[in-house]
């Protein structure tokens, strides 16, 4: 109805576009007239969607012209135009400490050239994951259209989170200075207002949000439709989209964007247009080397997946998707002993409410032995020992020489168990004291004894 007496269909022209709204990826048409989207329906694809596609997407055609689109370059809140906010934006990466969140929503191009942009600044990566209940038929859990994209082109190694959970802590410690965030807002992804105003952002996106309003350089950038490129769906299928109309006049390319920004820091030179940049990455990543954008089928190219066989996906069974569980292997972990640092909990000047210990232990894997590693384990103020149900604990990501993948769920319940086995009296720890009142001491303590717990690990890819 949304469409009814608005415009003759005859008028319309169409255009071959992919749904963003999960990693279905279902095929769609644009139908728009003289620079206007009028509405999107389904293109049939027998191997993704059928003729079908969800109702929700068939709205998204509106953020083309929604209140809070991003129309202008800015600096410090100031109109500008699109090179000198680029040249502002080289003058802070220039300085180091950088860190780049990229996007799941990004093409497969522009995510090449983010990691052009990440390597030349030899800057961290982080991708922001988004989760939601799948329908089991045309939409996913994973509501970012292009998460194995990021993985295709090396962007990421391992599967996102939905918080950005190291971040936070290098902008608090002073390792990050300046964060390039593309089309992400940093604020629903963990970081908190105090963070944001710590460092320089410099924000490509879309539509404004909070960090864009924090930034000091924002680069408005592209919906779907205003672009051509390649995403890659949730059964490893690259697919093409074209452009349907033109962006707005004083906002350009994503992929010329991430272009200049590489040029600007002294990066190797890299193509700004769709099949330059596919020249590109069939030279570098194997497994589009025998591809261009030219070839790929309207029906979309299968890739070989087998590199990320072992990642725990959250897609469920869709309409012409089935996942495959995930391989595991086992690995060992015998814990040696639990120290407690002296520590003062509770008290009236208002310390930390958690409790601090450390677990020291030997990770096993195969004929290999990992005999340096830590872990920390937090236990909120008034923790009971003998109610773990009513009392979790947090178990942090392990440090040390192992720097591979492994199953954190099944290593934090070996942990706990572990931990929980240190009971002296009642349901009280042998190591904590009570002072009195709401106020808790810890004793500088060790709690030694060994035991060996059996954990899984992925075979692929992966992190703690």
């Amino acid at each position: 109805t949304d469409f009814r007496f608005k415009m003759r269909v005859w008028f319309l022209k169409q255009t071959p576009s992919i749904c963003t709204e999960s990693s279905v990826g279902a095929n769609t048409e644009v139908w728009s007239r003289e620079g206007v989207i009028y509405r999107l329906t389904p293109r049939a694809n027998d191997a993704v969607n059928d003729n079908w596609m969800t109702d929700s997407g068939r709205m998204l055609y509106k953020q083309v012209r929604a209140d809070d689109r991003l129309l202008h370059a800015t600096i410090n809140g100031t109109t500008s135009t699109p090179d000198m906010a680029v040249k502002a934006a080289a003058d802070l990466l220039r300085a180091g400490a950088v860190a780049v969140v990229g996007s799941g929503r990004s093409s497969v191009e522009e995510q090449f050239l983010t990691k052009k942009l990440a390597t030349a600044l030899k800057a961290t990566v982080a991708l922001v994951s988004r989760v939601g209940k799948g329908d089991g038929i045309l939409l996913s859990a994973d509501r970012n259209p292009n998460v194995r994209g990021a993985l295709v082109t090396g962007l990421i190694s391992a599967l996102p989170s939905q918080q950005l959970t190291s971040l936070p802590t290098d902008i608090d410690a002073g390792k990050v200075k300046t964060v390039v965030a593309i089309n992400e807002d940093l604020s629903a992804a963990g970081l908190s207002a105090a963070q944001l105003a710590k460092v320089s952002i410099i924000y490509l996106g879309t539509h404004r949000n909070a960090t864009s309003d924090a930034a000091k350089v924002v680069l408005p950038t592209l919906t779907v439709f205003e672009k051509a490129g390649t995403f890659v769906n949730q059964q490893f299928r690259i697919q093409k989209f074209a452009k349907a109309v033109p962006g707005p006049d004083a906002v350009a390319d994503d992929l010329v964007t991430l272009a200049n920004l590489v040029a600007a820091v002294g990066g190797a030179s890299v193509p700004a247009e769709v099949t330059g940049v596919w020249a590109a990455m069939a030279a570098e990543i194997p497994a589009l080397a025998a591809l261009s954008y030219a070839k790929i089928s309207a029906a979309g190219t299968l890739l070989d997946s087998a590199a990320w066989a072992g990642l725990p996906f959250v897609e469920g069974e869709t309409l012409h998707f089935k996942p495959a569980a995930p391989k595991r292997a086992k690995a060992t972990v015998t814990f040696h002993k639990c120290v407690q640092d002296v520590q003062d909990m509770g008290t009236p000047e208002g310390k930390d409410d958690r409790m601090v210990s450390r677990l020291f232990f030997t990770l096993q894997i195969g004929d290999k032995t990992y005999s340096d590693m830590q872990v920390e384990i937090r236990q909120p103020h008034g923790f009971n020992f003998a109610k773990p149900e009513d009392h979790p604990i947090e178990v942090s990501r392990p440090t040390g020489s192992y720097k591979g993948a492994t199953h954190h769920e099944s290593f934090a319940m070996a942990a706990e168990a572990y931990y929980r086995s240190f009971v002296s009296v009642g349901d009280k720890p042998a190591a904590i004291v009570i002072q009195g009142g709401d106020s808790i001491r810890m004793r500088n303590n060790k709690m030694i004894k060994d035991a060996a717990f059996e954990i899984e690990i992925p075979d692929v890819g992966g992190a703690w």
